[in-house]
């Protein structure tokens, strides 16, 4: 009889979750019949089916994300309105369709409820976040209170920080305020010490951060205005105070003290400053002292992920913890290993700044083991799904950063693709290392095919070495954590700890240079790589039908997959053949002048004061976009073709004249007949007059590098006023881009000292 049971439980086990072959191979098994399909089940072991009942919090996430990434691209309450009110008609249909579980209209009633209304919720929640862009009104006189919101860090050549002005005071009242801003110090000791929580005083001169002036470039603004800041200020230290009082410290602000102690103390153990870096930033989620050599490095590798603190160091952290707990395994307190593990784990995501990456990471962990705590049936697919839930549901604007997608498009593809790769799971293979082998290849597979589309989408390079490295150096990784937080406790308890020491750093340096060594392979990294998101939709489709096939192990999704195949193709011809807008422009760049020109015809010429050899960085994304084979024009060098002639300082741009100004070699020069010069490009490496080039040229326009001396640019203007000659300074106006003129398709001739 109880034999009789467990068969019947087993049936409906296997009923529930696979399909009518994998039934009739356990049925034959059972019986103890011999059958095709259970001579199959020797050699391939069956995956178990993943529904939509192994995953209800999909149900939640998925019209969540829609309703926050339609609120982002098309803001309107009427959206959240109509969708609000279509969850609270299908909600009353639900309730009056009577209490029959099986009934279609209150199946039906009940999903549109659910979808209709986490829609709205990511609509108001993504229009909740949105934070206020401008101040009160201000005088001259007018002194803003900011809260330093982190400690600042280098970036180009100044100190960057986040910061929110929490009053101003104009002389006759306080006014409060939640402005959230982005503040450039002046590198200074005095800026480099300020700390989270701190209050400075300054004028507030707020400027709105620009969009980017080429095409194609990095869209800063838009970043920026997804973190809820679209304003920015350089402060000097004369323009800035530091307050004698201090906001009330929250959470964070502990959080990020814990954080450099810690940090602190991993500094006093005796490391190398290069090690004790690296290992601040993998343990601790420390980031500024990172020398951009090792981030380099990492990056070629493929190995970007270990410099920032994220479910895999989690995951480490974690384990350390449940073997610490093992002994609560054989005592009636075993339901406690769960709970510290999770609260420790709390902890350690405290400890580390509460970064978002590790706060992903503690929830997911926890969603898993309330789960078996509770004694529950769940899967890690729900627990991924419910953290993103939970989430999204309190910050909406994670779901636009770059960590968060390529966080959990990596563990979604590892839990998906995973074990239908892992071929030793598969054959039942009882060999230790070969299992562990197994598994470690499927899991780096998997996680490189869901995560190097939107590497190359958001980064534009692919790591061709990446597989290799995370399978030789991510099992490194731990070695290097437990030896390093082993020796940080045995300094904290004043014993000796220079052997562990002196092995954290061998092992750490081992992890650096195995990073190296893999950089520095031929062909280590495929750069300048563009992806559109047609094509990342396609990938990640293609990647969608491709699981479907190996779950259900048929080929009826074949004719999907070849379709999404050809549309990928299709999309390649379509960019490889479309018509390339043409411009000319000269952008902000202050320590040097560069003018980028390029034609229809994919034909790029870049001139440039920069003394560095090669092609400048400056324009790359729109050489990237359009497969630009960029020449740099130096002078000696001559270069025409149908819409583009360079002989310096002559340059023919559609039939305009311009004059490439960058020494006083044409300041002494005087002609007897004047050519006509369009536009005047006066670098920062002229000393003279306009004046002096209008003795030999018939200058209509004049535009003024950026890189050139305020206070001179403001004079030549001023000159330029005075000789009625329309004059763009480009360090107060903007990028200059040049027109096209009705005579452009007019082949410019190569006589250089007559007619540029």
């Amino acid at each position: 009889m109880a034999k009789e049971e467990k068969r019947n439980t087993i049936y409906l086990h296997y009923l529930r979750h696979y399909d009518t072959k994998e039934l009739a191979e356990l049925h034959t098994d059972t019986i103890g019949c011999d059958s095709p399909y259970s001579r199959e089940k020797r050699i391939m072991q069956p995956v178990p089916r993943l529904t939509i009942a192994h995953a209800p919090f999909a149900r939640l996430v998925l019209p969540l994300t829609a309703g926050i990434a339609l609120q982002n691209a098309f803001p309107s309450d009427f959206a959240a309105y109509l969708c609000g009110g279509i969850a609270l008609v299908a909600t009353a249909i639900y309730v009056a369709s009577g209490k029959a579980p099986l009934s279609t209209i209150r199946r039906y009633s009940l999903g549109i409820a659910i979808t209709a209304a986490m829609l709205c919720t990511g609509m108001v929640a993504m229009e909740a976040s949105r934070c206020p862009t401008e101040l009160p009104p201000m005088g001259d006189s007018t002194i803003a209170v900011a809260r330093i919101e982190e400690q600042p860090a280098a970036h180009s050549h100044t100190l960057q920080a986040r910061a929110l002005i929490v009053a101003t005071d104009d002389d006759t009242a306080m006014h409060t305020a939640a402005l959230p801003v982005l503040l450039y110090f002046k590198p200074s000791y005095t800026a480099s010490q300020l700390q989270r929580g701190d209050l400075i005083l300054f004028r507030p001169a707020l400027r709105r951060i620009e969009p980017p002036e080429l095409p194609y470039a990095f869209d800063f603004a838009r970043y920026m205005q997804l973190e809820g800041i679209t304003q920015s200020q350089y402060l000097r230290d004369d323009e800035w105070q530091l307050s004698t009082r201090t906001d009330r410290p929250g959470i964070y602000d502990y959080a990020q003290r814990l954080q450099h102690a810690c940090v602190q103390s991993l500094y006093d153990i005796g490391l190398s400053d290069e090690n004790a870096a690296l290992l601040a930033a993998v343990i601790w989620g420390y980031k500024n002292d990172i020398p951009e050599t090792a981030r380099e490095c990492f990056s070629a590798a493929g190995l970007s992920h270990m410099l920032a603190v994220s479910g895999l160091h989690t995951g480490i952290i974690a384990f350390v913890l449940w073997l610490l707990f093992y002994p609560l395994r054989a005592t009636p307190l075993r339901w406690l290993r769960g709970i510290a593990t999770i609260i420790l784990l709390w902890v350690y995501a405290f400890v580390t700044g509460l970064s978002p990456s590790v706060t992903r990471a503690c929830i997911m962990a926890t969603f898993i083991g309330v789960a078996q705590i509770l004694n529950r049936r769940n899967s890690t697919l729900n627990a991924l799904c419910g953290s993103a839930t939970f989430i999204l549901a309190i910050a909406p604007q994670q779901l636009f950063d770059i960590g968060f997608q390529l966080s959990y498009a990596a563990v979604t593809g590892i839990v998906l693709l995973a074990p239908h790769i892992d071929v030793a799971r598969r054959i039942e293979c009882r060999h230790a290392l070969l299992t562990w082998v197994s598994g470690l290849l499927a899991v780096s597979i998997a996680a490189q095919a869901a995560t190097t589309i939107l590497a190359a989408f958001y980064f534009h390079y692919i790591p061709v070495w990446g597989l290799l490295a995370n399978i030789v150096l991510t099992p490194l990784l731990p070695l290097p954590i437990v030896v390093s937080l082993l020796t940080q406790a045995v300094a904290a308890m004043h014993l000796p700890h220079g052997v562990l020491a002196a092995v954290a750093e061998w092992l750490t340096t081992l992890l650096t240079n195995g990073a190296d060594t893999v950089a520095s392979l031929p062909g280590a990294v495929i750069t300048d790589v563009w992806i559109t998101l047609p094509a990342v939709v396609c990938y990640m489709s293609l990647l969608y039908v491709v699981w479907r096939m190996l779950q259900e192990r048929r080929l009826r999704w074949l004719p999907v997959a070849l379709g999404i195949a050809i549309a990928l193709q299709g999309l390649y011809l379509y960019e490889s053949m479309r018509c390339i807008p043409s411009h000319c422009i000269v952008p902000t760049t202050s320590r040097s002048t560069t003018l980028l020109m390029n034609d229809s015809e994919r034909n790029c010429l870049i001139i440039s004061t920069d003394t560095t050899p090669g092609i400048p960085r400056i324009g790359t994304e729109m050489r990237m976009r359009y497969d630009i084979c960029a020449r740099r024009i130096v002078p000696g060098d001559t270069l025409a073709t149908r819409r583009l002639y360079a002989d310096l300082p002559f340059i023919s741009y559609y039939g305009l004249r311009l004059l490439w100004v960058s020494d006083d070699a044409l300041r002494y020069q005087q002609r007897e007949t004047k050519m006509t010069i369009d536009h005047a490009i006066i670098t920062e490496g002229y000393r003279g007059k306009i004046s002096d080039l209008c003795r030999s040229f018939d200058v209509q326009h004049v535009v003024l590098a950026a890189a050139i001396y305020p206070d001179r640019a403001t004079l030549l203007q001023e000159e330029c006023r005075r000789l009625c000659i329309p004059c763009h300074n480009i360090g107060t106006s903007g990028a200059w881009h040049a027109q096209e003129t009705p005579h452009s398709n007019v082949r410019p001739t190569t006589a250089g000292a007559t007619q540029p």
